[in-house]
């Protein structure tokens, strides 16, 4: 999760940015009957410390936007991540109808308490009729309609003020702050393995949580095997303006030599569940597996020659022999 901070433009279609364009005036439009307008809103306005909710950015208009200039939002005390698709599409205010101009964010409060998201300007161009228009000023060769003029107009949205709530006491040993819902799955690859050698445990974790507050490293450390992390993948989508993760990381686990059965546990993830209001405990598995014997170990190396068998059926040693280099001066 990172902080929003770069300025946002509008997608060249059909809202396209054009720095050069003539800068004739300035409005200031914060009310629904003008013929463009601003608005954000909160998914919650009641959240948990650290839950995600979700903010939009709304700029109605009536098909009369040229570019649009949004400068960083004013969001104190929240961590804040912006969607990198905007949308456009129809909606009905009062009885008018406009098109929408709509960019996301993805919030998390970092403090309990009152929590103000103040209003925000945004700079526009729209086109407008050219009441100026004189037969001497008419030019029929110029690209744009000569009846409208672009003016520079200043939009203001609204101020919002949210109640966000501390987690409740008595977090549960383990508890490392990640709020939100969370599913997780272990997967073991394999029922058996040979003494020496590695069996495979995938791992899977979706949720709305910031992620980075959970860690993965999930398997119980033993005397009985070794632990290496392997691969980790993880994509994102947006379902109802809430964005999910999924994290799939792959364990190896690498028995030691002895045989018979052996156990791995997987440690469990503590989250805190919004929905619920509940303290929550996922993925604390154990696994049996059987380590069989090695039959294939090539441990006896050049330094440990074969052994082979005599006619009589005793054992010999057969020595090795290497051909030494020998590097001159």
């Amino acid at each position: 999760i990172v902080h929003s901070s770069a300025p946002v433009a509008a997608s060249p279609n059909p809202l396209t940015n054009n720095p050069a364009a003539p800068r004739i005036a300035r409005n200031v439009n914060t009310h629904p009957q003008n013929k463009i307008f601003a608005r954000i809103s909160v998914g919650k306005s009641n959240p948990y410390i650290n839950e995600q909710i979700p903010l939009s950015l709304k700029v109605y208009h009536k098909g009369n936007l040229r570019s649009l200039n949004i400068p960083p939002l004013k969001l104190d005390n929240f961590i804040s991540e912006k969607s990198d698709k905007a949308k456009e599409y129809q909606e009905t205010e009062g009885i008018d109808d406009y098109l929408v101009y709509e960019i996301d964010f993805m919030l998390f409060p970092v403090k309990a308490g009152t929590l103000a998201i103040p209003s925000n300007q945004i700079k526009a161009i729209v086109l407008e009729d050219n009441n100026n228009l004189t037969l001497g000023n008419f030019d029929p060769f110029r690209m744009m309609n000569p009846f409208l003029i672009e003016r520079e107009i200043e939009l203001e949205t609204n101020a919002l003020q949210l109640t966000v709530k501390d987690l409740p006491k008595g977090a549960p040993k383990g508890f490392s702050g990640y709020v939100g819902e969370l599913a997780v799955n272990h997967t073991l690859k394999q029922n058996s393995v040979k003494a020496g050698e590695a069996l495979s445990i995938q791992t899977k974790l979706y949720g709305s949580g910031d992620p980075s507050s959970i860690d993965t490293n999930l398997i119980h450390e033993s005397k009985l095997y070794s632990v290496f992390k392997d691969k980790e993948s993880s994509r994102e989508e947006v379902n109802n303006s809430i964005k999910y993760f999924e994290l799939i990381t792959n364990t190896a686990i690498i028995a030691s030599k002895s045989t018979g059965k052996l156990a791995i546990e997987t440690k469990p993830i503590i989250s805190f569940n919004p929905k619920t209001g509940q303290y929550e405990s996922h993925g604390g598995q154990r696994f049996e597996i059987e380590v069989l014997p090695n039959t294939d170990d090539s441990s006896e190396s050049e330094n440990e020659p074969a052994l082979a068998t005599k006619e009589n059926g005793s054992k010999k040693k057969v020595v090795a022999t290497k051909e030494i280099f020998v590097i001159p001066d």
